[in-house]
Order: structure tokens, then C-alpha cells, then sequence
């Protein structure tokens, strides 16, 4: 079992979001990475620790099995680490967070760029993914506009401190440059956001272990 919190990661995945968060606790944290691509988050190991396939999961000392699910994984940093302020400590605040990351995972992430990324998964023949895709970039476009209509004018999205909602929305971002969508064109607020939440340090030294380039301002 392993003694320290693991990560389990692709590049530039929304796992990116997570290890933001684990360097902004600063977290004593390892990482393994899954490369989706090479099929890997299906391999028969893999399966054992997330049998959903999918990245992030969490290992967590002392539980036998690791944390899968974005707002799941948040839910429990923030408890572990309430000093990074990750999220809301209670109340309506922290239900609102969630909601957030709620509407960023399930609509913006597999409602939108899942099949657009791979079309494969929802249609057969490629006519028919292209619609798809069509289908699916409408909707990034609808979760990036819900995203600017909450943002406020400054700071972050919960207020004047970075949060795991922050983390989240600057990933979704950076995944707008594989689509037509001209983030800082049509989203003027998100791509400010974007812009301070690069400028952090845990996102800076999240970057530099994914070896990932600089994408806002």
C-alpha cells in the first residue's frame, strides 16, 4: 500500500486540474501516468485501480482503493487540506462550488469535449461523427458561455482567492485551443481567468512536471 498520495494523470489531461490543487496544498504527492491514447487507461492493471478507465484517481494511504471523479477528489482535498481553499468550507458557498464543478465535468467535459474528442465512442462511420463533433462543439460553446456569465469582472470565480473551480475552468480552457472556439475572442472573461490562474505558482510548477507549455495571456 503505498505511504503517500498518488496520482494517477495524462498529460494535459483534466487531471491537470488535480495536481494544480495538490501543489497549491502542497501536498507530498507521486504521480503515474495513464497515456490514454495508448490505450493504457483500459489495460487490465489500470482497470484495477479505476475501473471506470478513466483519469484522475486518487491513491490515498490507508484506503484500499483510489479516488476517482473530479468533484469527488476536490470534495476530499479540501477537507484534507482546508487550507488551500479549494473549496467553500460549508453551507450554501460550497454547494454552489460544487454545482460549479458539477456543470464543469458533466456538461463542458463529457457532454461536450468527450465526444468531441472521440466521436468514435457515440457514432459509427465517419458522417455520422462529424455530427457528432458538430453536435458536441456546440456544446463547449454553450458550457464556455455559462462559464463567462458567472464569472466576475476580477479575481476568481469564488471570489478574490483561487479555488478548485478555477483550476478546472482554465484546463476546459486550454482544451479550446483543439477546437474552433477563439476562447479570448468569444469569452473575454474566461481567457482573463485563465491568464491569473497560469500565473499562480502551483500552476506554474503543475506545468513544468507535465512539461506543458504556457497557453493564456
Amino acid at each position: 500500500m503505498k505511504t503517500k498520495l498518488n496520482l494517477y494523470y495524462d498529460r494535459a489531461a483534466c487531471s491537470l486540474g488535480v495536481r494544480i490543487a495538490l501543489e497549491a496544498a502542497g501536498a507530498d504527492y507521486g504521480d503515474t501516468r495513464v497515456a490514454i491514447r495508448k490505450g493504457e487507461a483500459q489495460a487490465p492493471d489500470y482497470l484495477k485501480v479505476n475501473p471506470a478507465g478513466r483519469v484522475p484517481a486518487l491513491a490515498i494511504p490507508g484506503e484500499a482503493d483510489a479516488l476517482g471523479e473530479l468533484v469527488a477528489i476536490f470534495a476530499w482535498l479540501a477537507e484534507r487540506f482546508p487550507e488551500a481553499g479549494l473549496l467553500p468550507p460549508a453551507g450554501m458557498a460550497r454547494a454552489r462550488a460544487i454545482s460549479f464543478l458539477s456543470i464543469l465535468a458533466t456538461h463542458v467535459h463529457a457532454a461536450g469535449f468527450g465526444p468531441f474528442f472521440r466521436p468514435q465512442r457515440f457514432a459509427s462511420g465517419e458522417e455520422a461523427q462529424k455530427d457528432v463533433q458538430a453536435q458536441s462543439l456546440a456544446t463547449v460553446a454553450d458550457g464556455y458561455r455559462q462559464i463567462e456569465a458567472r464569472l466576475p469582472a476580477d479575481g476568481f470565480a469564488l471570489g478574490a482567492a483561487p479555488s478548485a473551480v478555477d483550476y478546472m475552468i482554465y484546463v476546459y480552457g486550454r482544451w479550446g485551443a483543439a477546437t474552433p472556439i477563439k476562447v479570448a475572442e468569444a469569452f473575454p472573461g474566461m481567457a482573463a481567468l485563465m491568464a491569473r490562474v497560469e500565473a499562480l505558482p502551483q500552476t506554474k510548477a503543475a506545468l513544468e512536471k507535465e512539461a506543458l507549455p504556457t497557453v493564456a495571456g
